[in-house]
């Protein structure tokens, strides 16, 4: 099994990861993300564990999570995020498209 540090968040993006586990830190968050996408309607948004609440559906481009999705134009990488074969994927799209705006991942 593969554990998720900062090294490989670095890796993903520029350095806008976030770990939200309290329902009320999401209403600046969205806005953020709202203002970023209003300015650059290519800004990403990868979502590690979307399917545990998908609060990020409205920006979301990018998910890494174990259930697959019916988005339109959002690229999934399936599969359990724990899975080194799953980040293997996920920086060979980095290292082709480049890193994401935005990371968030599942809170503990």
């Amino acid at each position: 099994m593969f554990n998720i540090n900062f090294d490989l968040f670095y890796e993903l993006n520029h350095g806008s990861t976030v770990s939200i586990t309290h329902t009320n830190d999401r209403v600046d968050i969205l806005q953020y993300l709202k203002e970023q996408k209003e300015a650059n309607p290519n800004y990403t948004v990868l979502d590690i564990g979307f399917s545990a609440n998908g609060w990020t559906r409205d920006y979301v481009t990018h998910t890494v999570d174990a259930v697959q999705h019916n988005m339109q134009n959002v690229k999934q990488f399936i599969g359990d995020a724990n899975d080194l074969a799953v980040w293997h994927l996920v920086l060979t799209h980095v290292a082709e498209f480049g890193k994401f705006d935005f990371v968030n991942k599942i809170g503990r």
